[in-house]
């Protein structure tokens, strides 16, 4: 089961598997489909939860956005970009909801600028998350994802590099750009 970057722990207690539409084996789901669900540990069961609304989400990633106590400490997971099995990548971005008493399912929210597979989210101590690398396309795994040097300090990247760093805030929903 690929555990990073699509599993978190819910402030109940649950698993949640945020899923994988790619070819890692989805254990304990199939080998082919995005998947998600929830685990209960008393009771030793998945549940298979709605599918986002946008499927093509191969190496893309989830972050759990803060649990804040004005919410209620509601968990709500955010699922960034990813692309399909033809070099598409999109940034489009799903959130879904963890309330009590309503079934999660993930909604559509607010798109990055750039379209990004291999994305790098990381969550600050701001609360914001930031979103660094990935490319806007792949032909393969097997390709290689690396800049040359051609001089010192002088770099050859991948033309479909993604070197544009973009910022979430958790609190408005926008997306906004960070200088080099």
């Amino acid at each position: 089961m690929p555990l990073y970057p699509r599993m978190h722990l819910l402030p109940n207690g649950e698993l949640f598997y945020a899923g994988s539409y790619n070819t890692h084996m989805t254990f304990p789901f199939a080998r082919w489909g995005f998947k998600i669900a929830t685990f209960n540990f008393e009771q030793k069961k998945w549940k298979h939860l709605e599918h986002p609304k946008n499927m093509h989400r191969q190496e893309g990633s989830t972050v759990m956005l803060p649990l804040l106590l004005d919410k209620d400490y509601l968990a709500e997971i955010i699922l960034i970009g990813g692309g399909d099995m033809n070099a598409n990548s999109t940034e489009t971005c799903e959130i879904i909801s963890f309330k009590l008493g309503i079934t999660p399912k993930y909604v559509p929210a607010n798109s990055m600028d750039n379209p990004r597979y291999y994305v790098y989210p990381v969550i600050l101590p701001d609360r914001n998350i930031l979103v660094v690398g990935g490319k806007t396309g792949h032909i393969d795994h097997s390709v290689h994802h690396m800049c040359h040097e051609l001089a010192p300090g002088e770099l050859d990247h991948d033309q479909s590099a993604v070197l544009d760093t973009e910022l979430y805030n958790t609190e408005t929903g926008e997306w906004s750009h960070l200088e080099p």
